[in-house]
């Protein structure tokens, strides 16, 4: 821990976004900056090592929560119209169910991609690699900690609602 320890100097990278991006969404170097008292800081601002994937996380984000809307709807909308007979409203769980496996797998590769590039801006990639890991043991380090294995349990049951939606087309819409 940062506060606990006597350091003479921490070093952090940066992305170098902006002060108020990263108030407002916050950043690995602005909370260690803030936690930091009795150390000197170094902020290397990096402006070449993450060229290619800079927006990975944010569409990672967005897929879950895009997948969180359409669980809503495939929760709620093919049940109600079950019970009310419209069969237009239970039309939509196969295509909820589609859409909803093809959003958390894009996350979970968003994560995934994450991992493998180094992307230490992302505080659960920070906490659970390093650059020294082998490829393998980075993306194993995906569901290494709480939230990965969680995104991968529900992938997991993406695929396999994916699979009853894709293989039960006799039973009834």
């Amino acid at each position: 821990d940062i506060n606990t320890n006597a350091y003479d100097l921490v070093i952090m990278g940066a992305l170098g976004v902006g002060a108020v991006k990263d108030s407002v969404i916050g950043s690995n170097t602005e909370r260690v900056v803030r936690r930091v008292r009795n150390s000197d800081m170094l902020i290397i601002k990096n402006t070449q090592a993450f060229t290619g994937g800079k927006m990975t996380p944010e569409i990672g984000q967005l897929a879950l929560l895009l997948a969180l809307g359409v669980a809503i709807v495939q929760g709620s909308l093919p049940i109600a119209g079950a019970a009310r007979g419209r069969t237009d409203w239970m039309a939509l769980a196969r295509p909820a169910a589609q859409t909803q496996c093809l959003l958390v797998s894009l996350a979970f590769a968003c994560l995934v991609a994450s991992f493998v590039r180094n992307d230490f801006s992302v505080l659960y990639v920070a906490s659970n690699s390093n650059s020294a890991l082998p490829l393998a043991y980075r993306v194993a380090g995906v569901w290494g900690g709480h939230e990965g294995s969680l995104l991968l349990w529900l992938l997991m049951l993406n695929v396999w609602t994916l699979a009853v939606a894709t293989f039960s087309r006799h039973l009834p819409a």
